[in-house]
């Protein structure tokens, strides 16, 4: 039997019109809905998904699609539900990282290894490289890590302070777990606010053209050569275990 865990919604702002909630791998109309929103914020406006147009493949989404039913099954990620409409309108997908043994591959490489498309592989490339700028596992003197990884809002509830709620509520989600940190990698001004907001130690700054990606466009451009700008991301990381504080 998995764990249930639970979200304090006092704790949180939008509590009013929105209900928060752990995404239950078992519930698949509430995870094909999650996907939905992914589908309309995460996978056409992130930064990397936006520069290789993943959202342009369709095959490439849906390998990324399989990453997120895979980390569904932690059961660990969070929706946020209009009262109103009992619509899913923001969500948040998590996973549970175990420290792999000496010489084994971690999570993402075991997935990427099942990847085919190039936008995909290309994606799944930077998000291992970021991961390995810090061992984070040292860092915090832990077996097991939550790892915030994609975070989406339909654009329609953009700016009523969700991203943020979902975030506080994956803190406290994360909070009755066995893991010593929850992670984020943060490659907009948005998800930096939020992190940088709640308190999240800065374990690394670096630019997106920096991270080596071999991957090239319909008309040959390299990874590189799509950014017209070279915009930042931040490696960020909160450590465990947290309280239902101010801070959340």
């Amino acid at each position: 039997m998995s764990t249930t865990y639970s979200i304090d919604a006092t704790t949180l702002h939008n509590t009013d019109e929105f209900q928060f909630q752990i995404l239950h791998p078992s519930c698949s109309s509430d995870l094909e809905e999650s996907l939905l929103v992914l589908r309309q914020s995460f996978f056409p406006l992130e930064t990397v998904h936006r520069a290789v147009k993943a959202s342009e493949n369709p095959l490439a989404i849906d390998e990324l699609e399989q990453l997120c039913r895979k980390t569904a099954q932690d059961s660990v990620s969070v929706i946020a539900r209009e009262k109103s409409t009992g619509k899913i309108c923001a969500t948040a997908f998590c996973k549970i990282q175990i420290k792999p043994s000496p010489g084994n591959p971690g999570s993402f490489d075991e997935i990427a290894a099942s990847f085919k498309q190039p936008e995909s592989l290309a994606i799944m490339d930077y998000m291992i490289q970021v991961d390995g700028k810090v061992d984070l596992f040292g860092q915090y003197s832990t077996d097991t890590l939550y790892e915030l990884m994609f975070l989406g809002t339909m654009p329609e509830y953009c700016g009523r302070h969700l991203g943020k709620d979902l975030t506080r509520a994956c803190l406290q989600v994360a909070s009755q777990t066995s893991a010593g940190a929850v992670t984020i990698l943060c490659t907009s001004p948005w998800t930096e606010r939020i992190a940088a907001g709640l308190g999240f130690d800065l374990l690394y700054r670096g630019k997106t053209r920096e991270v080596s990606i071999e991957f090239k466009d319909k008309e040959g451009r390299s990874y590189a050569d799509l950014f017209e700008e070279d915009p930042e991301y931040t490696l960020r990381a909160y450590p465990l275990p947290c309280t239902n504080d101010t801070k959340l």
